[in-house]
């Protein structure tokens, strides 16, 4: 073996590549070569198997021969993938924002306690109203979230360029992805960060966020505000944009 790490071509040994890795043999120059090892990422199900259906709607409807997909294996369903009539996506990705270090259940049962707390707290409200209030009062905590999210996503956003030695805040759309993972991203940081209720727990908090998203209040609501705001004063560098 050669300075720097390279092969003598005249006695080489080439090391045994696992399944993992690829040996890739490069020519220096003329009496040398070098070799490279490259990590490749193992892929657990073929490019044959075809994705999993985990819609009910789409066993409903009438059967249809196309081609080899009768044929063609399927993958295994994901865990969070689920056809039951109380799954929810948008609270399973929720409760994957809210999960830290893998604990799972422990996450899992947090956003149950405070869709418990969001319950409570509308039941009381409606038992205290009047009759001709209490047809306005949703009692329901998913359909309490999905408006609460809602309320929180940002419709435009800024993304930093650099033009001339100076870095612009340039107003942008976005996907529906980044709109909602901004939302639950402030959602659960203010959570955190809310210092107005110390003795109460992570689960009652997040309720009292939730209940005042619902209502467009609160601080996450008005942090959406200020990001419009952020984008409007910025709209003059709106043809720095070049994606």
């Amino acid at each position: 073996m050669l300075a720097g790490g390279l092969w003598d071509r005249s006695n080489m040994a080439l090391p045994m590549c696992g399944k993992t890795a690829s040996c890739r043999l490069f020519m220096v120059s003329a009496p040398r070569w070098g070799l490279a090892v490259e990590q490749v990422r193992t892929v657990v199900w073929h490019e044959t198997y075809q994705e999993p259906v985990v819609d009910k709607e789409y066993f409903r409807k009438p059967e249809e021969i196309d081609g080899l997909a009768h044929t063609r294996p399927v993958k295994s369903a994901l865990p969070t993938q689920s056809t039951s009539i109380f799954h929810y996506p948008e609270v399973t990705k929720f409760t994957s924002y809210v999960m830290k270090k893998g604990e799972r259940a422990l996450a899992r049962s947090i956003v149950e306690k405070a869709f418990e707390h969001m319950k409570r707290h509308q039941i009381k409200k409606y038992h205290e109203a009047p009759p001709e209030e209490k047809p306005y009062i949703d009692c329901n905590p998913v359909r309490i979230f999905h408006t609460a999210i809602e309320n929180c996503k940002p419709v435009v956003g800024v993304q930093s360029v650099k033009r001339g030695g100076k870095t612009y805040q340039v107003p942008t759309p976005l996907t529906d992805k980044r709109r909602r993972f901004l939302a639950m991203n402030w959602m659960i940081a203010e959570t955190r960060d809310n210092r107005d209720w110390p003795s109460q727990s992570f689960a009652k908090k997040l309720s009292s966020n939730l209940l005042e998203a619902y209502q467009e209040q609160g601080k996450v609501v008005r942090k959406k505000y200020d990001l419009h705001k952020l984008a409007d004063a910025n709209k003059a560098y709106g043809h720095f944009r070049f994606w």
